[in-house]
């Protein structure tokens, strides 16, 4: 799942120390002071499915929808996701 990869199965520093399930708002060139810290775990899974799939990815009017469903670098939710061409 893409939890289990963001966090190294849990175990990374986002996962622990910043309840960050998802490795939200990690970039590239300061992934662990830019990614997003949530009270609990739990935090990050209803931040996640809200704000980055209902109300993001899956939403017609938002920046990064290219069609509701899983894709590549061209079509669906992973076009805006991440700068790996081959994350899908």
């Amino acid at each position: 799942s893409l939890s289990r990869k963001e966090t190294g199965n849990g175990t990374s520093n986002l996962a622990v120390n910043k309840n960050n399930g998802f490795g939200l708002n990690a970039v590239d060139s300061n992934p662990y002071g830019s990614a997003s810290q949530y009270v609990t775990y739990a935090h990050s899974i209803l931040g996640y499915a809200s704000d980055w799939i209902t109300y993001g990815y899956a939403h017609p009017r938002d920046w990064r929808y290219f069609g509701p469903q899983f894709g590549d670098k061209w079509i669906g939710m992973n076009v805006k996701y991440a700068s790996d061409t081959y994350w899908s």
